[in-house]
């Protein structure tokens, strides 16, 4: 229900803008869009009824239907003190998002720390399940006090191999490109979640995501293997001669 509400919030803007650009746009290339966006909601109807028909698929809590109305009480901001509202149906979505993701990333994790080669890298791995598995109570006790199912059941099976499939260097950039990710989707939470308290638990875990991913390009730079993105003229330079 969260995630209805959350989809027809996001999308009914961006349904009507879309629909005016692909009315006044004439170039064919940026038309293309439609059938690119169609493509990749084809892929996700399919991956999700595969999860469904093998049983993987994690559904998330659900709660009775309630009645609309407006918001009329400052006590739906409220979130430290006094009387606190519950979860409502997109900040539940939106919890239950991140504990998806964290739950992949710990798997993933997990794995990389068997087969990493080289300590530095590997002691980076083990600080990124420390943190997830810190974020994840916060997360959960965030449903708990609601009377929500907080538990993900495990799908995950992580062999007790150590031999590494992939290098160092990708495995990094892997758990990097994640951390990036996971930075918006805290950025997203933020967003759509009105109550003070769980702005203030996304910002500190957004803070907390931040550094991590910035040690991690250091950790890549420092070993020569984030390879430089395009970049804007140096105007100043041009102008020295440089």
């Amino acid at each position: 229900m969260g995630n209805l509400w959350n989809f027809y919030m996001a999308n009914t803007m961006s349904r009507c803008m879309l629909s005016h650009f692909l009315a006044n746009v004439e170039d064919p290339e940026i038309r293309w869009i439609t059938k690119l966006s169609a493509a990749a909601l084809e892929l996700s109807n399919t991956i999700t009824e595969l999860m469904l028909n093998k049983g993987l698929y994690i559904r998330p809590p659900v709660i009775p239907p309630t009645e609309q109305g407006y918001v009329h009480r400052e006590r739906f901001l409220a979130g430290f003190f006094g009387d606190k509202r519950p979860l409502s149906g997109v900040e539940i979505s939106q919890v239950f998002a991140n504990l998806q993701f964290n739950s992949i990333k710990t798997a993933l994790v997990t794995g990389f720390i068997q087969v990493a080669r080289t300590d530095e890298v590997r002691d980076y791995f083990l600080r990124c399940k420390m943190i997830n598995i810190k974020q994840t109570t916060i997360l959960s006790k965030l449903l708990v006090q609601d009377d929500l199912p907080a538990t993900l059941p495990s799908q995950f099976h992580i062999t007790k191999s150590t031999v590494p499939p992939f290098s160092d260097k990708l495995m990094l950039f892997h758990v990097s490109n994640l951390s990036s990710a996971k930075v918006r989707n805290w950025g997203d939470s933020l967003a759509v979640s009105p109550r003070h308290d769980l702005g203030a638990d996304y910002e500190r875990n957004l803070k907390e995501t931040m550094k991590f991913a910035d040690d991690g390009a250091k950790l890549l730079i420092e070993r020569g293997w984030m390879e430089q993105p395009p970049q804007a003229p140096e105007r100043e330079k041009l102008r020295a001669g440089e």
